[in-house]
């Protein structure tokens, strides 16, 4: 006879084809007016005969949402060596994939499977939410009692940006850089972002010097037309340009971080830039011209007014950053301040933002926007520098928070705490669809590598797949989001009682909290949130 388990947990929770070690039941919580409430049915099905997968069906009743099926993906570089904050270190499937809502679910006899369930604000007052899960002619209702509160969570104030890599776009769905369709495809990652709580994304006025081997070449997904008169003499285009910050603002894009303008990691070499002369498209900087080359600094005293003038026409230039080398090294920090000191100069009035982990770096280059490594705050935290961002990336794999599938999703979530905490301004992720190998040496599926092809922990390139029309989320995509949301409660929370007074409910609920340290036990973090929202209520 065929057996159907049903059963509602928390969204910090991970169901593996074999199990969740610690499952957290879900049986009543509450929500504000406005917010994104989630949770997953995990369930498990057994007819003793047939091993074949079948497909079933769920229904959600008592509240508007939407169902989409978690799916695995392959992970080989689970964890590295000396990582201690994962759930399992093994190589295998893990749970990752956000389906596109509205699909029958696909269950696999004798495995377990989840479903994320999430609810888009409500009604105030007390509501029945139902989840009933049809298999063949087995059917289970699981419930949850769901408090909705008449207050609403604040427009967010940290300004979030996660790296769109435009060639991974056209690579990974076949499509033509700039054609019809590839603007179609890139508007749908363009609403994804911004539905996640991405309010900046990365504009290559030039191609990105970002991840790409030394002499290496990426495919060209410059915005900006160039053509030069063989004289030194350069006109410049903004008609592409115009475009994306178009798609942007209709999407709910309002900021914008332009690419780099030099190499990646000390600002050795130039960004590659095509241009048109005599009717002829070709290269005229890249990694054969150093970052100091004399033609290259009077290309940028032409370029950069011409550029400020569009961004002020266009009504952007008050939500602009500039970039110059990310991640600049000790070894290369005098090149790297000259740099700096080219751009500010060229383009006054611009804040220049760079990722990096070492503060005299900072102190020396004047620049205005430390993008700082978790693991590197203290320094930057000691010196009370303003404005101040954070970032991870695979390099952050001891004991701070990060997005590796292997790590417990309160690992994800802990930022929204320590962001209000620590007063970040913003904060940068590098891999939104990183869907190539390291340094970009060639492409790769990111439902069958998620890795990097071996380079990075799983996880860390991206944090949306491709689909047919565009892209869908990941489990660890919208954990983030939730802990912006936690961010934007205790924010809230501190207009009606006071910064002290949330500090002090922080203190009590979680004892001490920095970007290296924090508890482990999901259930002291959801006990936070529900001490915001009774005080809020």
């Amino acid at each position: 006879m065929a057996e159907l388990e049903l059963k509602l947990i928390s969204s910090l929770d991970k169901v593996f084809w074999d199990g969740c070690e610690t499952p957290h039941p879900v049986e009543e919580d509450v929500m504000l007016a406005n917010e994104r409430y989630a949770f997953q049915a995990a369930f498990r099905y057994e007819d003793g005969k047939d091993p074949m997968r079948v497909f079933g069906e769920c229904v959600l009743e008592g509240m508007a949402g939407e169902v989409r099926q978690v799916e695995s993906v392959p992970c080989r570089l689970a964890a590295l060596p000396e990582q201690a904050d994962v759930l399992r270190r093994e190589p295998g499937w893990y749970p990752d994939v956000l389906e596109a809502p509205g699909a029958a679910v696909k269950v696999r006899p004798g495995q377990w499977g989840s479903l994320w369930i999430t609810l888009r604000g409500g009604a105030p007052g007390e509501h029945e939410v139902r989840v009933t899960l049809k298999v063949g002619e087995v059917t289970r209702t699981a419930r949850l009692r769901l408090r909705v509160l008449p207050a609403e969570l604040p427009e967010q104030k940290l300004v979030f940006t996660q790296w769109l890599h435009w060639d991974c776009v056209a690579q990974r769905h076949g499509a033509e850089m700039f054609s019809p369709r590839f603007w179609e495809l890139l508007e749908s990652y363009v609403k994804t972002a911004a539905d996640y709580g991405i309010n900046m994304l990365l504009t290559p006025v030039f191609t990105p010097p970002l991840d790409t081997e030394v002499g290496g070449t990426r495919m060209p997904c410059q915005l900006v037309d160039v053509w030069a008169d063989g004289e030194g003499g350069w006109r410049f285009g903004f008609d592409r340009l115009e475009k994306w910050i178009g798609l942007c603002r209709r999407n709910g894009i309002s900021r914008f971080e332009l690419s780099h303008l030099f190499t990646q990691w000390g600002a050795k070499a130039t960004p590659a830039v095509w241009a048109e002369e005599d009717g002829v498209q070709k290269q005229i900087f890249g990694w054969h011209v150093p970052s100091d080359d004399p033609a290259y600094t009077a290309f940028l005293r032409a370029f950069l007014p011409a550029l400020d003038g569009f961004l002020r026409k266009a009504g952007v230039a008050q939500r602009c950053v500039l970039h110059i080398s990310d991640e600049p090294s000790e070894s290369g920090m005098e090149l790297y301040c000259r740099t700096a000191a080219l751009v500010a100069e060229a383009m006054p009035g611009y804040p220049i933002m760079d990722a990096m982990s070492g503060y005299e770096i900072y102190r020396r280059s004047g620049i205005q926007i430390p993008v700082v490594a978790l693991d590197a705050m203290d320094a930057f935290l000691k010196h009370g520098v303003r404005p101040l961002w954070g970032y991870y990336c695979w390099v952050q794999y001891k004991g701070v928070s990060n997005r590796f599938m292997s790590m417990p999703s309160l690992s994800v979530r802990i930022l929204g705490v320590q962001a209000y905490l620590y007063r970040l301004e913003g904060f940068l992720h590098w891999g939104y669809n990183f869907y190539n190998s390291q340094l970009s040496r060639g492409s790769v599926d990111p439902y069958a590598v998620t890795d990097a092809d071996g380079a990075f922990p799983a996880g860390d390139a991206f944090s949306v797949y491709p689909t047919e029309g565009g892209c869908t989320p990941s489990l660890r995509m919208a954990v983030f989001y939730e802990g912006l949301q936690d961010l934007r409660a205790l924010e809230l929370l501190e207009s009606r009682a006071g910064r002290a007074a949330v500090e002090a409910l922080i203190r009590e609920e979680l004892g001490k909290v920095t970007f290296q340290c924090w508890p482990r036990d999901p259930q002291r973090l959801l006990s936070l949130r529900r001490r915001v929202y009774g005080l809020l209520a």
